[in-house]
C-alpha cells in the first residue's frame, strides 16, 4: 500500500471514521466483471462482451479475493445493496414542439427535476412522482391524465428503449 492510501486512512480514522482498504487489480478489471456478472443470465450478451473484449486484446484474469484469518466479534460492512426496479412506470401523451427533438424537449421539461423521461412510441414513459411529472408537463398533456403502466423484468430486458430510462 503506497504511502499516500495509508496517510488517507490514518486521516478517516483519527477523524472518527471507519476506513479500510481492500486492494484490487485494477478499475477496469473490476468494471469488466461488473458488466459480466450483469449479463451472466443472457448468454447472447455475454458472448458478445467476450467477443469485444477478445478482439480489444483484453485479458479476462480472476483474482482470487482472500483475506487475513483475523478473530471477528462484530459484524462485516460491506456495500453491497439489494436493488429492485419500479413495478410500473407512468406514461402519457404530449404535444411535443415542431421547432424542437422530442428528446431536447423531454430533457429541458425535467432539467433539475426527480423525473427520468424518453419518448416512446408516441408517448412519454417516465419515473418519477405523479405531481412531479403532472407539474412539468401539464401545459402540454394530450389528455389531462398520466396512467400506470406496470412493468417486469423482462420487459426492461427485452426493450432497449425501456432499459434507457434508468440511465
Amino acid at each position: 500500500m503506497n504511502e499516500d492510501v495509508k496517510s488517507l486512512l490514518v486521516a478517516a480514522r483519527n477523524a472518527g471514521r471507519d476506513a479500510v482498504f481492500v486492494e484490487t487489480d485494477g478499475f477496469d478489471k473490476t468494471m469488466i466483471s461488473i458488466l459480466l456478472s450483469t449479463y451472466n443470465d443472457e448468454q447472447d450478451k455475454y458472448q458478445e462482451i467476450h467477443k469485444i473484449l477478445e478482439e480489444a486484446n483484453t485479458e479476462i484474469s480472476i483474482t482470487p479475493f482472500a483475506l487475513n484469518r483475523l478473530n471477528s466479534s462484530g459484524c462485516i460492512k460491506t456495500n453491497l445493496y439489494p436493488l429492485s426496479i419500479p413495478s410500473d412506470i407512468f406514461t402519457f401523451e404530449i404535444a411535443f414542439p415542431q421547432n424542437e427533438t422530442p428528446w431536447n424537449f423531454l430533457k429541458s421539461r425535467i432539467k433539475g427535476k426527480d423525473i427520468i423521461a424518453i419518448p416512446y412510441k408516441g408517448k412519454v414513459f417516465a419515473f418519477g412522482y405523479s405531481e412531479h411529472i403532472h407539474q412539468a408537463f401539464s401545459d402540454c398533456l394530450k389528455e389531462d391524465s398520466i396512467s400506470r403502466l406496470p412493468l417486469s423484468i423482462n420487459e426492461l430486458k427485452g426493450n432497449q428503449a425501456l432499459k434507457s430510462v434508468r440511465n
